[in-house]
């Protein structure tokens, strides 16, 4: 009888422990129309960010004529520029919107990276010269974009998700950007072959306006009202005083935010800043790769 119930026992803790696994995957499949918008966009993005910063020392390297350091110089400004600005206009969801945040930040990538492609052929190469000067122009859009995009993302999924979703909702929006960050693999090598780099970013550019589309269309203001209506139905949260902020102006909402600086707060800080060792390996690995192998 002993043995019969340590094995119905360990059945039993089996059937949760893939119970525990699967549902979330389940809940999931079940999500709203506007998540499933945000996931997409996010593997379009994710396809085109580093599509683009992979390629983007070497296309310094040819096209701008600066050296390695220099090149490499120009990357850092991009990735260091997105870091800072997260910090800065992370706060914008908050003050306009998911949806909105999102296009405004699509947008402003969306110019950036025509910059970014057009830079050599209307400027001439060399430091500081015409091409440099539009391609650091271009850097600036893609910069503003993402500290807009990132922080508006992960601030869709809090909204669009429940207490059963939330953490594979977040589970599955890194592991989609990834995914966007293998498909460049695929994409880009057929494509500079036949076109070179400022060819692959065209491409990227077609990308980041189907992301706009993607946004426009998909997540359109009635599914992210309705998704966010349904979460909060779940949450037992009224629409009304979803949080603070929503009963807020908008220049009342920049003061709290500045009152209310997220890194004001030391344990925070820490926990944001832990990891940092680790991105720099991952980082330098992944940015220095492109130019060892060529």
């Amino acid at each position: 009888e002993e043995t019969m119930f340590n094995i119905n026992n360990g059945i039993s803790i089996l059937k949760n422990t893939w119970k525990e696994i699967t549902q979330p995957f389940k809940d999931l499949l079940h999500t709203s129309r506007a998540l499933f918008g945000l996931n997409l966009s996010y593997v379009l993005e994710g396809l085109t960010y580093f599509g683009v910063v992979g390629l983007l020392a070497i296309y310094f390297n040819q096209y701008t004529q600066l050296d390695d350091i220099r090149a490499g110089n120009m990357v850092g400004v991009l990735t260091a520029g997105i870091t800072l600005s997260m910090l800065f206009l992370g706060a914008t969801v908050d003050i306009i919107g998911v949806r909105r945040a999102l296009l405004y930040s699509l947008s402003f990538m969306l110019v950036g990276r025509v910059l970014l492609s057009m830079a050599p052929k209307i400027g001439s190469p060399g430091l500081w010269n015409g091409a440099h000067f539009f391609a650091m122009l271009g850097i600036l859009g893609v910069v503003l974009g993402y500290g807009i995009y990132q922080p508006a993302a992960y601030a869709a999924v809090k909204k669009f998700t429940t207490e059963k979703t939330a953490a594979m909702g977040y589970a599955m929006l890194y592991a989609l950007m990834n995914l966007g960050g293998f498909l460049p693999g695929l994409i880009s090598p057929p494509v500079r072959k036949s076109f070179g780099i400022l060819g692959v970013f065209w491409v990227f550019v077609a990308l980041t306006v189907v992301g706009l589309f993607v946004v426009y269309f998909i997540m359109s203001k009635k599914a992210v009202d309705a998704a966010i209506a349904e979460a909060n139905a779940e949450k037992n949260i009224d629409v009304e005083s979803e949080d603070e902020l929503s009963k807020m102006t908008a220049k009342e909402k920049l003061r709290f935010y500045v009152k209310n600086f997220p890194l004001k707060d030391l344990r925070f800080l820490f926990f944001i800043f832990a990891l940092i060792p680790v991105q720099t390996l991952f980082a330098h690995n992944w940015l220095t790769l492109p130019l060892y192998t060529s």
